[in-house]
């Protein structure tokens, strides 16, 4: 039989509170509702924890693997009452009041097994439609006795107000150079562990730790981008940072093409993006990352980040192709680009 292939970013995904990178204050908090809580006897959480919490912030910053962590703790690290007590939803799937009255109503109305209180994920929460939004609102009202809510997005504003309410809310931002480094080190120590004694040696070359800020710079911070990334390199000394200025170039393309108001250029490049993984939303992040430092003149710079603005909005819940969504973002800048140069 085959042997299983290793997905570095699942195989070493952080299961407890320590193994987090940076989020500090919030893993003070989920240190003080697990107060009472241990292996042996799985509690739940005590009387303060929150009913609901919102976790907003772009793709690879940690939210669903918090998620996971705060179940593990609430269920003492016990598999089985995992298996059974946390039910994970993605709403870019079904965004309808249907899914949340078939779906997540149906499971929330269920009485945990072995604790008091289960868990309920629901990831990209801001694709849903305002309708299912409200159906949510009612349903996390209704069970809030014994089921804990996570709602995980990308945009908090996509939420309606009656949900943020009801929710205590951490954002999550893109992690610092730091921490990009702090990830080397301990993905390192993973890796390390897996050998004998005898036969450890470094799992990467050597002359990688001095990359991580053309890593950080590469991803955008991206936690995930980096660990796909760190897997899928030959190890080989040079090879990280030849493929990591390869990458910055393609990012900073797109960027330069804006300023010079290169269109064609633009929609290609950014096409060329999206075939190489990136979501609506990380494109348009990314994009916007350089396109600040590149010292556009101020009218030209807000005409672009007025467009720019209005099509992060629309980038979770696009419905076509991301093609479409590029020909549509790329148009409505060069119009708006015309009406400025028309206007002077």
């Amino acid at each position: 039989m085959p042997e299983k292939a290793e997905v570095w970013r699942e195989q070493y995904r952080p299961s407890t509170i320590s193994e987090l990178v940076g989020l500090e204050k919030l893993k003070r908090d989920i240190k003080g509702w697990m107060k009472g809580n241990s292996v042996s006897r799985p509690t739940n959480l005590v009387r303060n924890a929150p009913a609901a919490l919102l976790f907003a912030g772009p793709p690879g910053t940690g939210k669903t693997t918090v998620a996971e962590v705060i179940a593990r703790e609430m269920f003492g690290q016990n598999e089985d009452l995992l298996a059974t007590n946390f039910h994970e939803f993605n709403a870019s799937d079904e965004r309808g009041i249907d899914f949340i009255r078939d779906n997540v109503k149906q499971t929330a109305r269920i009485n945990p097994m072995g604790v008091s209180r289960k868990v309920i994920f629901l990831d990209e929460a801001d694709g849903l439609t305002k309708p299912a939004q409200e159906a949510l609102r009612r349903t996390m009202e209704k069970y809030s006795d014994k089921t804990m809510f996570i709602l995980a997005v990308n945009s908090k504003p996509a939420i309606i107000p009656a949900i943020q309410s009801r929710c205590v809310t951490y954002d999550f931002a893109p992690y610092s150079e730091a921490e990009v480094a702090d990830l080397m080190g301990r993905l390192q120590k993973h890796l390390f562990r897996r050998f004998p004694t005898s036969a450890r040696q470094p799992i990467f070359p050597s002359e990688w730790t001095d990359s991580y800020d053309l890593l950080h710079s590469a991803t955008g911070g991206d936690l995930r981008q980096c660990v796909d990334l760190l897997q899928s390199t030959a190890k080989e000394p040079d090879a990280l940072h030849e493929r990591l200025v390869g990458l910055s170039r393609d990012l900073s393309n797109p960027a330069l093409s804006v300023a010079m108001g290169d269109y064609e250029s633009l929609r290609v490049e950014l096409k060329r993006l999206s075939e190489g993984g990136l979501s609506n939303l990380e494109m348009l992040r990314r994009l916007h990352q350089f396109v600040r430092t590149l010292g556009m003149d101020a009218e030209r710079f807000t005409s672009y980040s007025s467009v720019w603005g209005d099509f992060v909005m629309k980038a979770t819940a696009w419905p076509l192709s991301s093609d479409d969504f590029i020909d549509y973002f790329v148009a409505a800048l060069q119009v708006t680009s015309a009406v400025v140069t028309q206007e002077n």
